[in-house]
């Protein structure tokens, strides 16, 4: 597998927010060296998603603004009440982002099974203390 070295520019059908995430994390990615040719669209899914955790999230806020837990209710005139779109959204959307970050080996679990692990060198516990040669 071939690692990238320079991002290639966003896509075009990719909003401003999520032009940012996906150089933001690209380029991070990068840095780490785990951002392969195959997993491009692996990182446009990402940013995508992380677009739009960040909107579900000031899209709460703002509505917890004008009025306390709105963000989180969605109130119906019938007078039944449901979780509202923005936090289905962001749920959705944090779900999507821990496969991706998955994917690129990125928490703990998925590092050690991908093999990615730093290994740390080992020392002689006896050689420290002067007891072996």
């Amino acid at each position: 597998m071939t690692l990238i070295e320079k991002l290639p520019e966003p896509p075009e059908y990719f909003n401003e927010a999520t032009k940012q995430h996906y150089i933001n994390i690209g380029e991070s990615l990068i840095t780490a060296n785990v951002l392969k040719i195959t997993l491009l669209p692996t990182l446009e899914v990402l940013a995508q998603n992380m677009a739009q955790y960040e909107f579900a999230l000031k899209e709460i806020n703002r509505k917890n603004n004008i009025e306390a837990g709105s963000g989180y209710i969605q109130s119906y005139k019938t007078g039944n009440a449901n979780v509202s779109a923005e936090v289905t959204l962001k749920e959705k959307a944090e779900k999507n982002i821990y496969i991706c970050i998955k994917l690129f080996g990125l928490d703990p679990k998925s590092e050690k099974d991908l093999g990615k692990e730093e290994k740390k060198e080992e020392e002689d516990i006896f050689k420290l203390m002067g007891l072996t040669k």
